[in-house]
């Protein structure tokens, strides 16, 4: 698998603290530059303001009012930042992330077995 660029910028929101810990794990063991990780979208939106990031990888539920598949919108509307949810079934939706960053991040975590 190619290694990740120093472009590539990832911001990891789970609510989950063990989650987000190994997520960020791997990612960084596979060469992204990682920002985060956060448990809420208040928190991702405002380093999606501060930061250059390309993609997020996003859990289903977060702390705070928004849900993860309500982050991952708002990171694409607002941003232009598209997601990899790692517990989600929506194939189909406009802020999933279908390109080969994507399919980079996706082989990480489901080499690790993470579920994305």
């Amino acid at each position: 698998m190619p290694e990740a660029t120093a472009a590539d910028t990832v911001v990891v929101a789970c609510a989950t603290p063990e989650s987000s810990e190994k997520i960020v794990g791997i990612l960084t063991d596979f060469g992204f530059s990682v920002v985060g990780p956060v448990d809420s979208a208040r928190m991702a939106l405002a380093l999606a303001a501060q930061s250059p990031l390309t993609l997020a990888v996003v859990g289903s539920r977060l702390t705070g009012r928004r849900d993860g598949q309500t982050l991952a919108r708002e990171l694409m509307n607002t941003w232009g930042v598209p997601s990899v949810m790692v517990d989600a079934d929506d194939e189909d939706a406009e802020w999933r992330a279908q390109d080969p960053l994507a399919a980079r991040v996706r082989r990480a975590l489901s080499d690790a077995a993470v579920t994305a």
